[in-house]
């Protein structure tokens, strides 16, 4: 299996869960729907920093991407390690609005907490 047959199924299985499930809405079905596997919608990048966005401005949201990125590659570099952009903003996005990390052996969003992960 090549490795971005790897990212995709990885990335369907990242947003495969309801806190991004339920963020779709009829726009962003109509302008992406083509994205998809199995009927799971992939948010773009653009879509998961407008996620986000809503709560800080634009400037705001790449320096605190940036440093949770530079964090993460600190303590756990199994995280960030060969990942999409948009895997890392969605992993971003899970963790500062659902204080969850991705697991990638399990293939599951597990609470920051029992994966030893608290970014301040």
């Amino acid at each position: 299996m090549a490795e971005d047959d790897l990212n995709v199924e990885e990335y369907t299985a990242m947003c495969n869960c309801p806190e991004v499930q339920g963020r779709i809405n009829d726009k962003m079905r109509d302008m992406r729907f083509d994205m998809s596997v199995d009927r799971v919608w992939l948010p773009t990048q653009r879509q998961i920093q407008d996620f986000i966005y809503r709560l800080t401005c634009e400037y705001r949201l790449m320096q605190d991407f940036y440093y949770w990125a530079a964090r993460v590659r600190q303590s756990h570099l199994d995280m960030v390690k060969d990942r999409t952009m948009e895997q890392l903003w969605l992993q971003f996005y899970m963790w500062r609005e659902h204080e969850k990390v991705w697991d990638g052996e399990e293939q599951k969003w597990v609470d920051e907490r029992a994966y030893g992960l608290v970014v301040e």
